[in-house]
């Protein structure tokens, strides 16, 4: 499985998987075994920080750009996304029934869980 541009970010682990992304917006999902599992496109621009497993079944990751959405942890597809307004410089921690994401102002902004799994 050729990669499609220039590794930028990555290789990260997240769980059980590793996750790349690329200089052409591509980010590549592989199992334990380095069998491709998925890659998507990034459609809100280069990630900030590390995806959030959610249950066994969904990832939430965060855009530089400022957007944190949700995707299914078998095929990267969308599920639902929250735009927060501002560039965001770290990738989503849970605390309870929030996510904390990292601006890149210094500040650190909350969005309800319930909102990024609203489609």
């Amino acid at each position: 499985w050729p990669l499609s541009g220039r590794c930028v970010w990555g290789p990260q682990a997240v769980r059980d998987r590793v996750m790349m992304a690329t200089d052409d917006e591509q980010l590549y999902c592989l199992d334990s075994n380095q069998t491709l599992l998925w890659n998507i496109n990034l459609p809100y621009g280069p990630l900030a920080g590390t995806p959030l497993p959610v249950g066994d079944d969904e990832y939430i990751l965060a855009s530089s750009g400022g957007v944190v959405w949700r995707v299914k942890a078998d095929s990267g597809e969308e599920l639902a996304k929250t735009e927060t307004g501002y560039p965001l410089s770290t990738g989503p921690v849970r605390m309870g029934n929030q996510l904390l994401v990292g601006g890149s102002d210094g500040c650190l902004h909350t969005i309800e869980l319930a909102n990024a799994q609203q489609p």
